[in-house]
């Protein structure tokens, strides 16, 4: 008998292929979107798209923001027998907000949706009889539905509060792979799922099926707008249209009922040469541009959907970099707030500036999301240090501005200075300009800022929070279930030294001003590590109008987590500020470490309780030491023959130097020598000048790497 030929098996294969259970001969799709040129429907893409490598020739790119193919009710593919089924390849970037289809037709009562939500759960729901029956995958995590409310926030409008306990989401279909998704509905009422061949979810109900034939068939993109899920402040939120974020391929509607071993059958025919054809988006660190320590305008870039509906120019971006260590300093209009990156990029620290309510919900930067209240300065820019000044208004979910004079037009607005030394550490200086300066307005609430593809528990160690005081003692700041207060019962408060316990070599720090001590940890009465709020409302979420979204799910955006309320969380207290009839200044003392909280109280000290410095060099006086700066001043009060200035620290164990700086006005164009006790500095390793041109002259900046506790001499000449 002679051997088959290469064509009668190709043919047999096919027929088991698509041969059903029954043995009746399959049909093919009433419809195929294979965006190849050559097969299936051609329906028009509407909005930003391209056509990349599929699993089979060419795939749609769906951006989230506009994507669209939409069938009008007289050319979509009719479904008259009761039944249907749907299938398709699918390798989804993020996951929606809410819910986005794959492919919908429906109206009130009629039709079909068949598509993923915020939790990566296939869906496929059905009219039957007139009333709407899901089936669903299983949930990414036990228990996790739209009625979930973040731990015991109160405001955040959803029901029952779920322990997760040592659960780790793993949502059905995973991010970035190409995954084969199928639905089917019977002429039974049986509605089936199934992901890469397998069932994975089954409903069954009675009534028959109806087509929303009057109703566009849509695909790529929610045909209403929709709310994003797990709100802080329910009011103070706008619904959008959404679109898919990601790749389809191979989408096909069946007039009939698919079942198990024709799906299997259909994914197993497939493939794909890449099986994972995506990465993740990742936010800009500036970590690739080592060099000397400095400040740069540029335009950073995101992801190319991202960056196009941008409208800025080359220089709307500011970032500075550090050269004995890994970390930078990026301000980037697609976080607003600038962002301390450590080692490796994949976590960063915020701490916030002003912030205020009302009834449309936060008023701060956060909200601004097309910046259109928002631009940073180099004002400073020398081997001694940087100065950055950051210009903001307080803004609303809705892009409202608050406080607003009747007579003059003008709101809160906020001057922010950043003064940035070789070693990391950044004095902060921020006024708010207010009418009502004297009203509830937080201030520098802390966030962390983490890359897509991670959670909390990723990037931070189980006990997060490190606190010290101005001795040097220092605690784990307990937090979540059961916990309060810091966990060493020994600790002397007040708590004035915070450090996030990344998982990183350099961490971040913060220390508040003298007078002043933290507001208190954010956190809750659950279990580690469900106490962090895992917000996804910022960073980078331009689409959504949200005052506070929080996530349980990795799902391939950029997060954030606060874990402490700064201090002066309420209405304005203490003696740490300058108020006036129409400002409230705060500082703060930020940067990054590599050592503990508690190494860091030196530190605390020379800042918060700096030496006495003091001058008799003819021609200069002393003016103080600047909280806002960090930093010694003096000025030239007249013409010397000699450029000579002698400076005299009472520096103590209480009253620290610690890598101080010095700024001496009119001191003049010549550089100038520097020595301690008799000793002359040479080498940046030991020293920095710069110099700083004003409109009468030039002014002398010099940061030196000391320390010390003892009376200490500093010679200028």
């Amino acid at each position: 008998m002679p051997a088959p030929s290469l064509l009668a098996i190709a043919l047999l294969l096919a027929f088991l292929v698509v041969r059903p259970a029954s043995g009746i001969a399959a049909e093919p799709p009433v419809a195929w979107w294979s965006f190849d040129h050559d097969t299936g429907r051609h329906d028009a893409i509407l909005g930003h798209h391209a056509l990349v490598e599929g699993v089979r020739g060419k795939a749609l790119r769906s951006d989230e923001f506009e994507t669209a193919i939409q069938c009008a009710p007289e050319s979509a593919p009719r479904l008259t027998s009761g039944a249907f089924a749907i299938e398709a390849w699918i390798a989804p970037r993020a996951f929606p907000w809410n819910y986005c289809p794959i492919i919908t037709q429906r109206d009130e009562a009629n039709g079909f949706y068949f598509g993923i939500n915020y939790q990566g759960q296939l869906q496929l729901h059905a009219s039957l009889g007139g009333k709407w029956i899901r089936c669903e995958s299983r949930t990414a995590l036990p228990g996790l539905n739209e009625g979930v409310r973040f731990a015991n926030e109160n405001r955040s409008g959803g029901g029952k509060v779920v322990d997760f306990g040592a659960a780790r989401p793993d949502p059905s279909v995973p991010l970035l792979k190409w995954t084969h998704v199928a639905g089917s509905l019977d002429t039974n009422g049986t509605l089936r799922i199934f992901i890469n061949g397998e069932p994975s979810g089954e409903t069954k109900a009675d009534g028959a099926f109806v087509q929303a034939a009057n109703t566009k068939l849509v695909l790529a993109r929610t045909t209403e707008s929709v709310l994003p899920l797990f709100l802080a402040r329910p009011p103070a939120n706008t619904p959008r249209f959404c679109s898919f974020d990601g790749l389809l391929d191979e989408i096909k509607l069946f007039d009939r009922a698919l079942d198990v071993a024709e799906v299997r059958a259909h994914f197993r025919s497939v493939r794909p040469a890449n099986p994972q054809p995506l990465q993740f988006r990742r936010l800009p660190t500036a970590q690739d541009s080592p060099g000397a320590f400095g400040a740069f305008y540029t335009r950073f870039k995101y992801d190319e959907d991202w960056d196009r509906t941008r409208r800025f120019s080359k220089d709307q971006d500011v970032f500075v970099r550090f050269e004995n260590n890994p970390c930078t300093f990026v301000c980037w209009n697609g976080t607003m707030y600038p962002i301390f990156y450590p080692d490796g990029g994949n976590v960063g620290q915020m701490f916030e500036a002003f912030e205020t309510w009302d009834k449309d919900g936060c008023h701060e930067a956060m909200m601004d999301r097309q910046s259109k209240y928002s631009t940073w300065r180099i004002i400073e820019n020398t081997p001694a240090r940087v100065v950055l000044h950051w210009r903001h208004a307080l803004v609303s979910f809705n892009g409202k501005l608050i406080n607003t004079e009747t007579n003059t037009g003008w709101s809160d607005w906020v001057d922010d200075y950043y003064t940035i030394y070789p070693d990391t550490v950044c004095a902060r200086q921020t006024t708010l300009w207010s009418s009502r300066p004297a009203d509830n307005h937080s201030y520098a609430q802390d966030n962390s800022v983490f890359q897509p593809g991670l959670m909390p528990w990723d990037v931070y160690e189980e006990e997060p929070l490190s606190v010290a005081n101005l001795a040097g003692q220092e605690t784990i700041q307990t937090m979540g279930k059961g916990h309060h207060g810091p966990k060493d019962s020994a600790f002397l408060g007040p708590a004035v030294i915070q450090r996030h316990n990344f998982k990183t070599r350099w961490k971040p720090f913060m220390i508040a001003p003298p007078h002043e001590t933290f507001s208190g940890e954010w956190t809750n009465q659950q279990p580690w590590p469900w106490y962090l709020p895992c917000w996804h409302h910022w960073p980078t979420a331009q689409l959504i109008d949200s005052d506070g979204s929080v996530t349980f799910v990795e799902n391939g955006r950029p997060k954030s987590c606060c874990l402490t309320m700064g201090w002066g969380y309420g209405k304005a207290k203490g003696d740490a500020f300058v108020i006036t009839d129409n400002s409230l200044t705060r500082y703060s003392l930020i940067g990054m470490t590599d050592g503990s909280a508690a190494a860091l109280a030196p530190l605390a000290r020379s800042w918060r309780q700096p030496p006495l410095a003091t001058t008799t060099s003819a021609g200069f006086q002393g003016e103080g030491s600047s909280l806002g700066e960090k930093a010694f001043h003096f000025s030239r009060t007249a013409t010397n023959s000699i450029n000579e200035l002698r400076v005299q620290i009472a520096a103590s164990d209480s009253s620290p130097l610690v890598n101080p700086a010095f700024v001496v006005r009119n001191w003049g164009t010549v550089s100038a020598m520097v020595s301690v006790n008799g000793k002359t500095l040479a080498g940046e390793g030991q020293l920095r000048i710069g110099t700083r041109p004003t409109a009468t002259g030039s002014d002398l900046i010099v940061w030196l790497k000391l320390s010390a506790t003892s009376p200490t001499r500093i010679d200028f000449q």
